[in-house]
């Protein structure tokens, strides 16, 4: 007896990115999926090439079978793709925008816990001829220190990760992978303004501290 089986797209999942291949037969897909698979997408060439004309003939004659069916000229489907990554892009760098709130406040959090812990240091620091000017700037410096590795280290992941996912869709019709230089030093620079922000409640704290009472400190 023959049995016929599909071989289904790898899909990205296994240990470190490792495609796992999966056989199903027809009739399981078939009890499974609930039914014959429906197309999605047609495509059509036409006489004359894409002009408007041949394109209301199309909805013109699709639109009492098919009502809910869309007919678009080339340029208005890659437009119509576009649009979808677009939105996925938009939703991403709004979830971005609230990690880098989270990082900054991360930031002042750890800052302001290191000026309180290092009261006496700090004094210290003030008696021996340290300015205001010169305690917000290590506070300063420290912080920017701080978001600039992170942001290197989260650059190096994200690459990883895209190279992976690009790698793993390549039977989807990702073959390019592209690191986009501008974007990145952008990423860098924000992160070093993200540590000067993040700085400026610590730094004013640790310069306004009296001398005596931080030697006194415990």
């Amino acid at each position: 007896m023959a049995c016929e089986v599909h071989r289904t797209p790898q899909n990205f999942i296994g240990l470190f990115g490792q495609s796992v291949p999966v056989l199903v037969a027809p009739t399981t897909i078939a009890v499974g999926a609930g039914g014959t698979p429906q197309d999605s997408l047609a495509l059509v060439q036409t006489q004359g090439g894409e002009t408007l004309a041949n394109q209301r003939a199309i909805q013109q004659a699709l639109r009492k079978d098919f009502p809910n069916i869309d007919v678009l000229t080339r340029a208005q489907f890659k437009a119509d793709q576009q649009e979808q990554v677009d939105q996925f892009l938009t939703v991403l760098i709004a979830i971005l925008t609230l990690s880098e709130i989270i990082a900054i406040l991360g930031i002042i959090n750890t800052l302001a816990l290191s000026v309180y812990e290092r009261t006496r240091e700090l004094g210290l620091l003030r008696v021996v001829g340290m300015s205001r000017r010169q305690v917000r700037r290590m506070v300063r410096w420290e912080s920017v220190v701080i978001a600039v590795l992170g942001g290197i280290v989260g650059l190096a992941l994200g690459m990883l990760w895209g190279w992976a996912f690009a790698r793993a869709l390549e039977e989807q019709g990702v073959t390019a992978f592209r690191i986009p230089w501008l974007e990145v030093l952008i990423f860098v620079g924000g992160s070093m303004l993200a540590g000067v922000l993040a700085a400026v409640f610590p730094a004013w704290r640790a310069s306004r501290l009296d001398v005596l009472d931080a030697i006194a400190t415990e």
